[in-house]
């Protein structure tokens, strides 16, 4: 077998390197358009803010991405497949569940959802995702399309479950948002509960505390199943 020819491995190195470099820029600018699609709408956002911020230039939004759309596109698919990715059991499995373990899965999945809002690592994904619940445009349309319905008919199955009420009774529906919704306020009012609980953030001991709380609106339901919206 022939030695590859010392020019020949150079050539193969560099073909390596420059395509590394590709995906680190590529990287770089995906985590700096969520930077800044997570604080703005995406008409205000800024390309150069961007490349500022990804250490590159404008041009390179076009040459790995296309342009600011797709650039946009990339990352709420992006912040898609990270919610995606703690939602492994899908919806139709849950209406196959025991009361014990809809009770159980329930539970999990509060506690799942509670960590993508409140823990500190997600922050950038928590903040784009209410940031495409403000602006109601594409990014909200693709999260919508991907996860969010997903989440929330996951949720609205294991109440149905509890409840033994069909999962689109509009009770339940509002049930499972209103359970999402006792969570976001934790991250849409987190100055507020900063402010009265004299934290400084969010630490584990925080979150445990509010882990538990939610952990006993969760088991209240649990325990007393309304089957209608009678007495409301």
């Amino acid at each position: 077998m022939k030695p590859i020819p010392q020019r020949q491995r150079r050539s193969r190195s560099d073909k390596n390197r420059s395509r590394q470099r590709g995906i680190d820029a590529q990287q770089r600018l995906l985590n700096a358009g969520l930077r800044v699609f997570a604080v703005t709408s995406y008409r205000a956002a800024s390309i150069r803010e961007i490349s500022r911020l990804a250490g590159t230039n404008v041009a390179a939004i076009r040459y790995h991405f296309g342009g600011k759309l797709e650039l946009f596109k990339a990352v709420a698919a992006h912040v898609a497949e990270k919610e995606r990715d703690r939602q492994p059991l899908p919806p139709a499995s849950c209406a196959l569940f025991s009361r014990v373990e809809a009770a159980a899965q329930l539970h999990h999945t509060m506690r799942d959802f509670m960590l993508l809002v409140l823990q500190p690592g997600m922050e950038p994904y928590s903040r784009f995702l209410f940031q495409q619940f403000f602006d109601g445009g594409l990014g909200f349309q693709i999260l919508h399309r991907e996860v969010l319905n997903t989440r929330v008919t996951k949720i609205a199955t294991l109440l149905a479950r509890l409840a033994n009420l069909p999962d689109s009774t509009p009770f339940i529906r509002l049930q499972a948002l209103a359970l999402i919704g006792e969570v976001v306020i934790f991250r849409f009012g987190k100055l507020l509960v900063l402010k009265t609980l004299a934290w400084r953030d969010y630490n584990a001991e925080a979150l445990t505390l509010i882990e538990s709380v939610i952990h006993a609106r969760v088991k209240e339901i649990i325990d007393h199943p309304k089957t209608s919206a009678s007495g409301i």
